[in-house]
């Protein structure tokens, strides 16, 4: 006799199942569970009845020449809101079900926000994203910057606190949330919804404040609690690994963060723009925008072309590590660097197949991530996806005593 929680778990797997690759069938996910298909059936069965899947036909014939049924998430079923408060922005999405974005709101976080104002403006865009929502509140996923700002060595939100932010969004709006750091979220997005929702491993690569690397192998996230665990930033540089026009310029050694993180890259172009007389970079305010960087490697800039090639050659020499020792199938560079194109995706792989010792095919695919300016929420409510169980409701003493009533006189 299995636990209610065991119950919960296998519930859980099937639907995740059924997220990978909607309109399987019962036989298909029995043999993917590795359960019998009487046994998955009445799991299956007392989803449907609960809301969370819906049934329909297909053509294709079983052995026996009937109907296969195909198996989806149900819209009605729930929602999830994420929650990004990793760099700059408060960011919300409400998520379905079944994976659709149901509604998604941003608002502007200065540099060292107090952490109960965040929390303010948090709850605000988490109500409005929720109004949209179907169905029932789910789950609250909250991804976030590790502790400071290593570019500028400001918190992004300062005194942030796991458990305040825990006990605050279970008091105002019931659930309380599972918080990651963004790397983490990032990488259970593309697990669930992105570029590895269908493969086996890969190795996610998020660059947004810092360079965090989350690595999925057989379906399965390798990660713990330890707050440096991923943070691969600090690693140093080889010289020899940097572009010609960059080394005369650029201070060695460099670490990752500091030529692959968009604060880092940024800051190092802004520091090196005097060396370039012919650069067309424009600053503003004294920073230089990310965007205003795509522009110049677009169009042939000699300082943009030259750190953004730096950039690609420092993810692919990561990724060499990583390949090296567990051969994801696949490496994911995330927002904003999947925004400027396969020659850069190119730069990537070119750079890992030179660096890694594995020299048995296959190789690691290089490839963008689809996720885009609001992967973060989309990474936070991955995570509390991740997290969620089918909720149970125990049998009580009068239940179990009416039940066995029932058996001992059954009806005529």
């Amino acid at each position: 006799m299995i636990s209610p929680e065991q119950a919960s778990e296998i519930e859980a797997e099937l639907l995740r199942l059924v997220r990978l690759q909607p309109g399987r069938s019962r036989v298909e996910l029995a043999r993917l569970a590795g359960m019998s298909p009487s046994t998955t059936g009445d799991y299956i069965e007392k989803l449907l009845a609960r809301g969370f899947l819906l049934e329909g036909e297909r053509h294709m014939l079983t052995p026996r020449g009937r109907p296969a049924t195909q198996l989806q998430l149900a819209p009605e079923a729930g929602f999830i809101i994420g929650l990004d408060a990793a760099y700059h922005y408060a960011r919300a999405v409400a998520l379905g079900f079944d994976g659709e974005v149901l509604a998604e709101k941003s608002v502007w976080l200065d540099l060292g926000t107090p952490f109960e104002d965040f929390l303010r403006v948090a709850l605000d865009v988490a109500r409005t994203c929720a109004a949209r929502g179907r169905g029932q509140l789910l789950g609250i996923g909250i991804s976030h910057a590790p502790p400071g700002d290593w570019a500028r060595k400001t918190p992004h939100i300062q005194h942030w606190d796991d458990e305040r932010a825990a006990v605050f969004f279970k008091r105002e709006m019931g659930v309380r949330p599972s918080i990651a750091f963004s790397h983490h979220a990032i990488g259970t997005a593309e697990l669930w919804f992105g570029a590895g929702r269908e493969i086996g491993s890969f190795l996610s690569l998020e660059v947004r404040g810092t360079v965090g690397a989350e690595l999925v192998i057989d379906g399965r996230m390798l990660t713990n609690r330890h707050p440096d665990a991923g943070q691969i930033g600090t690693w140093l540089l080889p010289d020899d690994l940097l572009p010609p026009a960059l080394l005369k310029a650029a201070p060695a050694p460099l670490t990752v963060n500091q030529l692959a993180s968009v604060p880092g890259l940024l800051g190092l172009c802004t520091q090196l723009l005097p060396n370039f007389p012919d650069s067309e970079l424009v600053l503003e305010n004294g920073e230089l925008p990310f965007r205003t960087l795509v522009h110049g490697y677009s169009h042939g800039d000699k300082l943009s072309v030259a750190a953004l090639a730096g950039a690609a050659a420092a993810m692919g020499w990561c990724a060499a590590r990583i390949t090296d020792l567990a051969a994801p199938e696949r490496i994911i560079i995330s927002h904003p660097f999947n925004s400027l194109g396969e020659g850069f995706i190119r730069q990537v792989q070119d750079t890992l197949l030179a660096q890694a010792s594995l020299r048995q095919k296959p190789f690691p695919q290089v490839t963008a991530s689809g996720l885009a300016d609001y992967d973060g929420a989309i990474g936070a409510a991955a995570v509390a996806l991740h997290h969620w169980r089918p909720q149970r409701q125990k049998a009580t003493r009068a239940g179990s005593a009416k039940t066995s009533a029932k058996k001992k006189n059954p009806r005529p």
